[in-house]
């Protein structure tokens, strides 16, 4: 397992709980690192350790340091990375009901308009 310990979608409690299932487990778990790219390419250690391991070596637990990327100053840069299209979807459905609600209150104001004036 490969994880990044700023990592909000997939945090590295979840490798550790998949971990109880397996008989032959390692875990390299990379402080400042996210989710995407950032943790594949946040360490030039990363490359040599997956060779090794996908060339028969056995898998080992060891922990790596990336330098902070340029947008993750906190925790808020990654959750409104991951979180924005969800936000931007839910905002856009609130629109959509809100022009909805103001065009059938025009609709009625302007149906009772024409009922008053036809009396």
């Amino acid at each position: 397992m490969i994880s990044g310990e700023l990592d909000a979608r997939t945090p590295p409690e979840n490798a550790e709980n998949l971990a109880q299932g397996l008989s032959n487990y390692g875990h390299i778990r990379i402080e400042n690192s996210l989710h995407d790219d950032d943790l594949w390419l946040s360490n030039r250690e990363i490359a040599p350790i997956l060779k090794a391991f996908f060339n028969g070596a056995p898998p080992k637990s060891q922990r790596l340091v990336a330098s902070v990327p340029d947008y993750a100053t906190g925790i808020t840069g990654e959750i409104w990375r991951e979180a924005k299209w969800p936000i931007l979807a839910v905002l856009g459905v609130a629109i959509a009901f809100m022009a909805l609600a103001i065009g059938g209150w025009r609709y009625r104001r302007a149906r009772l308009a024409r009922s008053k004036s036809a009396r």
